[in-house]
C-alpha cells in the first residue's frame, strides 16, 4: 500500500525489473546517504563538491514531489541489444478532486489537452487499464540537463525529455493519480514502451489484485498488450 505525507493510501503499484523505488516514508539523511553511494560508483570522477550538490538537489527533488502529494517515485535504468543503456524516472502524485464536466474522467482530461498545452506537439488518448479507463499524454518537455548538476560551471543546456503521462482516477472519484514515466534517451523510446505498459498495468486498487500481477510472470502478454495500446 503507498502513502501520501505518512497517511496509508489504497493503491498498490507493481515494480518492473529495472525498477529502483525510492523509499518516501524513509528518513531523508538515510536516503541521501543511499544516493550518494550510488553517486560514488557511477561518477567516480566527479569530484566531492559536485556530488554533494547533485545528492542535496535530488533530496531537495524528493522533498518537493512528496509536498505535491506523491506516493510513488522510481528511476529505472535498462541495458538494450545494442549494448547501450537508457534511464528515467517514474513519478505518481495523488490530486484530490478531479475536475468537472458531463464526461468521463479519462475524457475530460483529453479534452483539456490543447488548452493546458496550446502550441505543443501532443499525444493524446483513453485507454483501458485494470484498475479503470486512463488518460494518456505523450510529449516533450524541454529542462536542463542533468550535467548542469555534476558540472555547476559548465554552460546550462537544454535537454529534451519524452514523458508518457498517465491520469487515473480512483475508484470512489475523490482523487486521482497523476503518474509521469520520462527519460531522455529519445532513440530508445519504442524499446521502452513494454515496460511502461508493465507498469500501468500493474497499478491496482486492490491488494488481491496487485499481488496476482506481480506473482505471475507474463513478459509476452504485457509486450502485446503494450504495443497494442501505445503504438
Amino acid at each position: 500500500m503507498a502513502q501520501k505525507s505518512g497517511t496509508l493510501v489504497p493503491v498498490w503499484f507493481f515494480s518492473p525489473e529495472g525498477f529502483t523505488p525510492v523509499a518516501l516514508d524513509e528518513d531523508p539523511a538515510a536516503r541521501a546517504e543511499r544516493f550518494a553511494d550510488l553517486i560514488n560508483a557511477l561518477y567516480p570522477q566527479v569530484s566531492p563538491e559536485e556530488k554533494l550538490q547533485l545528492v542535496a538537489s535530488t533530496e531537495l527533488l524528493v522533498h518537493s514531489l512528496i509536498e505535491e502529494g506523491a506516493v510513488y517515485l522510481a528511476s529505472f535504468m535498462y541495458s538494450l541489444e545494442d549494448g547501450a543503456a537508457c534511464s528515467g524516472m517514474v513519478t505518481a502524485l495523488m490530486v484530490d478532486g478531479p475536475p468537472p464536466g458531463g464526461a468521463s474522467f479519462a475524457e475530460r482530461v483529453v479534452q483539456q489537452v490543447p488548452e493546458r498545452f496550446p502550441g505543443d506537439r501532443v499525444d493524446a488518448g483513453v485507454v483501458s487499464l485494470p484498475a479503470g479507463k486512463a488518460a494518456l499524454i505523450t510529449r516533450d518537455v524541454i529542462g536542463p540537463s542533468p550535467v548542469t548538476l555534476l558540472s555547476p560551471d559548465a554552460p546550462v543546456e537544454p535537454e529534451v525529455q519524452r514523458q508518457l503521462e498517465a491520469y487515473l482516477p480512483f475508484p470512489d472519484g475523490s482523487a486521482y493519480l497523476q503518474i509521469a514515466i520520462g527519460t531522455s534517451d529519445l532513440d530508445y523510446w519504442p524499446d521502452l514502451l513494454p515496460m511502461f505498459g508493465g507498469f500501468l498495468a500493474g497499478i491496482s486498487f486492490t491488494p488481491h489484485v496487485a499481488a496476482s500481477h506481480t506473482s505471475r510472470s507474463t513478459p509476452a502478454a504485457t509486450d502485446r498488450w503494450a504495443r497494442k495500446e501505445f503504438g
